[in-house]
């Protein structure tokens, strides 16, 4: 357990009568931060899970993932960017970005800073998150969202926002996948808004459902 001073890119849900946060943990590096004599090599050292009655006195509950305990050639050790918790099908998924800054073949992406995505399963909200598996062709800041009609999306930063269909069913045989097209549905530059400002990135997506929109 550590004191939270600072957090980066907080996601919160409600489960029975508390609220559960995670949150990217301090030092918030990027892969060109890599320092092989830091504590895993200066990334944030894993995924910690936040509990509070009423959004204000928050309680520390456990560490989801520990960089220190997974092994070398773990693709997921460092980063861990973004997490966030979805409840779909009475189970909780653990999306988040990571990769591993040992060496680059232990890299889903091929690389040191690929982004990558992977997606966890549980079935209680504070875990333990198991079949812990990259979600390919979703990156960096890749988030979830559950439909009524039982189909679950990925929502995508790639510049624009995209949206894709996802199959979670396999989830406990490691064996999750994006299906069907890919679709944007914000674009950076603006133009629906009327807007001249355009980023060269728009992050942290997140989608719900309220009233039948």
């Amino acid at each position: 357990e550590r004191t939270i001073t600072e957090l980066r890119d907080p996601a919160i849900i409600r489960e029975g009568d508390s609220y559960y946060l995670t949150f990217t943990v301090f030092p918030f590096t990027h892969s060109d931060s890599r320092k092989a004599d830091r504590p895993d090599y200066n990334s944030p050292p894993g995924i910690m899970l936040y509990s509070s009655p009423d959004l204000k006195n928050w309680k520390f509950e456990k560490w989801l993932i520990k960089s220190s305990e997974l092994p070398d050639n773990c693709p997921y050790k460092h980063r861990f960017w973004a997490p966030e918790i979805h409840k779909i099908g009475g189970r909780f998924y653990l999306i988040f970005t990571g990769d591993n800054w040992i060496k680059d073949e232990y890299n889903h992406g091929g690389r040191i800073g690929a982004y990558v995505a992977f997606v966890g399963v549980a079935d209680t909200i504070t875990g333990p998150y198991g079949h812990i598996t990259w979600l390919k062709g979703a990156g960096c800041d890749s988030t979830l969202f559950a439909d009524d009609d039982g189909k679950t999306y990925a929502i995508m930063p790639f510049g624009n926002e995209y949206i894709q269909e996802v199959d979670l069913s396999g989830s406990d045989r490691g064996d999750i996948k994006l299906v069907g097209d890919r679709k944007m549905i914000v674009a950076r530059d603006n133009s629906d808004a009327g807007k001249k400002t355009s980023p060269d990135y728009m992050e942290g997506p997140w989608m719900i459902k309220r009233n039948g929109k």
